[in-house]
């Protein structure tokens, strides 16, 4: 089942994730762009405890679909802004566009992709942060983040305005 905020019901998703990867997300498989409402349950707010600051990088693809920013030679899976919508483009296959609420767009591969410049917040902790880490495929943030597979802190960006891109 789905919720404004993501996903509940892990099992579900996990067997979505397994056939669709983060790749093109739709009404039927796939996950759906990572937004930061999908941290707002306190035990997902408490890793991200430091405050906004302005944030520089470069958007890239990873292998798997799931789409990181880059900043200071680290890979950092995104939270974007409510109603940023990411996609394949199929253009070739691979080739993501990130269409932020405004109508800008941000476009990367695995090979790289725009640089960008916004305000954001870099989680306090790495890896996996879930509303239960026991369960962490039990909410939309855990399994994203434990699909992706990337080490380092999350990042989100709450305000498409801050957004510079290119």
């Amino acid at each position: 089942m789905r919720t404004r905020d993501g996903w509940r019901g892990g099992a579900a998703l996990a067997v979505t994730a397994l056939v669709a990867a983060c790749g093109p997300a739709g009404d039927d498989v796939g996950f759906d762009t990572p937004q930061v409402a999908a941290l707002d349950e306190p035990q997902l707010r408490e890793h991200f405890t430091s405050g906004t600051t302005p944030l520089a990088g470069t958007l890239r693809a990873l292998a798997n679909g799931c789409l990181v920013a880059v900043i200071d030679g680290v890979d950092h899976v995104v939270f974007w802004p409510d109603g940023t919508v990411a996609e394949d483009t199929g253009e070739p296959a691979g080739r993501y566009a990130v269409t932020l609420p405004d109508g800008r767009m941000l476009h990367a591969d695995t090979t790289g992709g725009e640089r960008f410049s916004a305000v954001g917040e870099v989680a306090a902790s790495g890896g996996v942060i879930a509303v239960d880490p026991d369960h962490p495929d039990g909410d939309f943030a855990g399994s994203y983040l434990g699909f992706c597979g990337v080490d380092a802190p999350p990042v989100m960006f709450p305000d498409a305005a801050t957004f510079d891109v290119g």
